[in-house]
């Protein structure tokens, strides 16, 4: 044993670039969907139509719980390259729930769930992660690298 973590779920780190603009992009389509949901249900519908299916209701649902899995994903990929358990990604889903599920908290601060994943996605994003290997394997590649035009070639 090298002493490496291996998990079915994928052995790895991703770096702050990568993981800020996957993660924007993902909550992007998730909020887009579920604006779009909320189009269906609530906009406005002409005389005699009908309502949206229940198929249409379940294809967005799973769109969405599809959406959320890629985020704790990521955001499990991203705690690894902090050296940390990936487990740490429910921090954000299970505060979001409670503080949406405890009436108390949510009538004094109706923002609180927004603000603290918002404060979760900008400590991931923002705090750099272990210079060398870690049990998660070693360090990711930065992913972006400028390339002069000299390095450009003509197929």
């Amino acid at each position: 044993m090298d002493g490496v973590v291996r998990s079915r779920w994928g052995l790895g780190r991703i770096g702050r670039p990568i993981f800020a603009i996957v993660h924007l992009c993902l909550t992007a389509l998730l909020y887009g969907n579920f604006i779009f949901a909320l189009l269906l249900v609530l906009g406005p519908c002409p005389p005699n139509s009908e309502p949206p299916s229940t198929w249409t209701m379940v294809v967005l649902g799973s769109i969405a719980a599809i959406l959320m899995v890629g985020r704790l994903w990521l955001e499990m990929k991203r705690l690894h390259d902090l050296g940390w358990s990936g487990w740490w990604a429910l921090v954000a889903p299970v505060l979001w729930i409670a503080s949406e599920a405890i009436p108390a908290v949510h009538d004094m601060a109706p923002a609180l769930p927004a603000t603290l994943i918002l404060a979760w996605f900008l400590f991931l994003a923002l705090l750099p992660g272990n210079v060398g290997n870690n049990r998660f394997g070693p360090p990711p590649t930065s992913g972006f690298r400028l390339i002069a035009p000299s390095e450009v070639t003509q197929t």
